[in-house]
């Protein structure tokens, strides 16, 4: 009965809320592309980190645009090279 309250991971202390994903449009960041393994979430452990200590602008987002910037152009040369008629 002792452990009944240290178990619980309170996941209400993240907030999610605060960090307004829909302001971040997942959609444009194409998480395929970012490669969360990168990342290692876990070596970040949610529970310690708190998103809110995370600051999206330690992740480099201008890193990931770079990327975002030439994936298109590759696409395009990887498509249209490999055009042998």
């Amino acid at each position: 009965m002792a452990e009944s309250g240290t178990s619980s991971i309170a996941f209400n202390h993240i907030t999610f809320n605060h960090i307004t994903f829909n302001h971040i449009t997942f959609n444009h960041i194409t998480f395929n592309h970012i490669t969360f393994n990168h990342i290692t979430f876990n070596h970040i452990t949610f529970n310690h980190i708190t998103f809110n200590h995370i600051t999206f602008n330690h992740i480099t987002f201008n890193h990931i645009t770079l990327a975002l910037a030439y994936w298109p152009r590759g696409a395009r040369l990887a498509t249209g090279s490999r055009s042998t008629t």
